[in-house]
């Protein structure tokens, strides 16, 4: 018998039959169409301006600078957000939103005169170009300019970012670069300063003014406020007795020039100012000056009272950041600036051991500022005992003559000055052929120029100062006399001698009498000329007073007339009562200038 098979399936066979069919299928079946094309398209970004580029917002350590000071900067933090407005963006997680990265560009003052830089390990500004952006962190002011002044920084975005997905960097919407607003950025530069105002007065003078202008700039600040504040000028300065060496005003009045006066007063009186004696009371000193409110210029008269007037005036005023600023004198910058004005201008004179000039209280004007105030180093006469007693800055300062200040003979230089006391009018003939420069007073105007009668010093007027003075020096009082040499009369007699109070005798009566008669070398006579043999008595006296002896025949203590061998040279100084040389000395008019003649020895102390 053939077994029957039964050809009818399960369910379940017939389920698991079409299952691996299927199965079957997916596995060796590829997928319908282009590979590529199953892959999604790439994202097509559209960038936009998003939010614009951020304005830079900067501030600064100090927003008020004086002309040349330096301040620090300061920049917040910039934000530039671009946008893809395509759907589908990777960026900002889906939103599109882009962070673009942003760079300083440059920093300018836009033309105030300012430099940008950084400061160095000790502390000094170095300069950088504006462009220079890395290397900035400072500002520093004009050291001329000074104004409202807008700082300006542009700022760019880079149009680039990473791709928060892929990491490659892409472009992203490249915005307009950018600078800080107009009313960001801005500070005030100011200045104050005092006018030179002794520039073009020269030299003091007695009773001169002259003016001094305070300004403040300026007008406005960055805030538009008022710069204006009071204003307070002070003044100090020498306080020399009387007004030159040998003269003083004692009135009772504001002008006078006691030993306790200053030698520069402001004027009383000055409309918009209040005047005081604050920094050295004594009634009428007047040395402080202020505004009477806010201003931003203000000027002051100041009035000089000695020949030898020096000093100092200053400024000062309150500031935003600066109170008490000190004014800087016109014509002056960083790093070199001045603050305050000579009076008068008096930059050089000596030198230090550096070679840099030392002021000297000697107006720059005067032609022999040309060494230290206590100078006293003319040549003539004995080298040992150079210069006539008198400083280079009382020679400077001058002396009243004859009622008439002057200065213009005082050579510290060259002249030996030699101030005689001639009441009686004798003149004092050929004595300036000795080497010395003669001021004769003589008139009754002259009767107060000395100290008194018996010691006649002539720079009694001057103050302690030891670089100003050094010694007191007389003058030789010459007066007609009948004076006694050694118990007989004599035609003329030296009593004291420099730097004594010298005194120079004449008997003009004796010499009338007696020594009138000259011997004339072209006649071979003998004739009477008073005049002459009085003059030559004058000559020969003041060269005693001026520290010279006889020569030529002299009297030994035997009483013989001798000749002492000092010169062989007619001269002056040969004894005016010796006969035998009698008629030698009244026809000289010059003195012995050998080797050691009296132009080689004489001295005025």
């Amino acid at each position: 018998m053939k077994r029957h098979v039964n050809k009818q399936l399960s369910v379940s066979g017939v389920v698991k039959v079409v299952l691996g069919c299927f199965l079957f299928f997916l596995l060796v079946t590829p997928p319908f169409g282009d590979p590529a094309l199953a892959q999604p398209p790439p994202h097509t970004h559209n960038w936009t301006v998003g939010t614009p580029l951020e304005q830079p917002y900067i501030w600064f350590e100090k927003e008020y600078l004086r002309r040349g000071d330096v301040t620090a900067l300061y920049v917040a933090s910039i934000m530039d957000w671009d946008l893809c407005t395509n759907p589908g963006c990777s960026f900002g997680f889906g939103s599109g939103w882009a962070e673009d990265w942003v760079y300083l560009v440059s920093w300018s003052d836009n033309g105030a005169g300012g430099q940008f830089g950084y400061l160095d390990a000790q502390g000094n500004f170095e300069p950088r170009p504006g462009t220079a952006v890395n290397e900035i962190t400072h500002y520093k002011a004009s050291d001329t300019q000074s104004g409202v002044v807008h700082i300006t920084l542009t700022v760019d975005d880079f149009a680039i970012t990473q791709d928060p997905i892929t990491g490659e960097w892409i472009e992203i919407f490249n915005d307009t670069s950018t600078t800080n607003p107009m009313t960001v950025g801005n500070l005030t530069v100011w200045e104050f300063t005092i006018s030179n105002g002794a520039a073009g007065w020269g030299r003091p003078e007695r009773d001169k003014n002259l003016s001094f202008t305070a300004n403040i700039t300026p007008d406005n600040d960055h805030y538009d406020n008022p710069m204006a504040s009071r204003i307070e000028f002070r003044l100090t300065g020498s306080q020399e007795p009387g007004w030159c060496l040998n003269a003083t005003r004692i009135q009772g009045t504001w002008t006078d020039t006691s030993s306790t006066d200053n030698d520069l007063k402001f004027v009383p009186g000055q409309a918009g100012l209040e005047i005081s004696d604050f920094q050295n009371p004594n009634g009428t000193n007047f040395d402080t000056a202020w505004t009477l409110g806010p201003e931003t210029t203000a000027s002051v008269a100041v009035r000089c009272l000695d020949y030898g007037a020096y000093g100092w005036i200053e400024a000062l005023t309150d500031l935003p950041d600066a109170p008490m600023a000190p004014a800087r004198r016109e014509g002056t910058a960083p790093p070199n600036a001045m603050y305050g004005a000579q009076i008068p201008i008096d930059e050089r004179g000596t030198v230090d051991a550096n070679g840099n000039p030392v002021p000297n209280n000697i107006a720059d004007v005067w032609q022999w500022d040309n060494g230290g105030a206590g100078d006293d180093n003319e040549p003539g006469g004995d080298p040992n005992f150079r210069g006539d007693g008198f400083t280079r800055y009382e020679e400077y300062r001058g002396f009243k003559v004859n009622g008439a200040w002057q200065d213009g003979t005082f050579n510290p230089d060259t002249n030996k000055d030699v101030f005689v006391l001639d009441w009686d009018g004798l003149g004092t003939s050929h004595f300036a052929n000795l080497g010395v420069t003669i001021h004769n007073l003589n008139t009754v105007a002259a009767q107060d120029e000395y100290d008194n009668f018996a010691n006649h010093v002539m720079n009694y007027q001057h103050c302690n100062h030891v670089f100003h003075h050094r010694q007191e020096q007389h003058g030789i009082l010459l007066r007609i006399h009948n004076n006694i040499v050694n118990g007989q009369p004599a035609p003329g007699g030296t009593v004291t001698r420099l730097n004594g109070a010298a005194e120079s005798l004449i008997n003009v009566q004796l010499i009338q009498q007696n020594f009138s008669n000259v011997f004339d070398p072209n006649t071979g006579q003998w004739v009477n000329d008073f005049l002459v043999v009085r003059n030559h008595t004058v000559a020969h006296e003041l060269g005693h007073a001026c520290n010279l002896n006889h020569h030529g025949y002299v009297q030994n203590q035997n009483g013989q007339w001798v000749w002492d061998g000092v010169t062989t040279l007619p001269c002056t100084m040969v004894n005016a009562i010796s006969p035998q040389r009698r008629g030698d000395y009244v026809g000289v008019q010059n003195y012995d200038n050998g080797n050691p003649g009296c132009i080689r020895i004489w001295r005025l102390y």
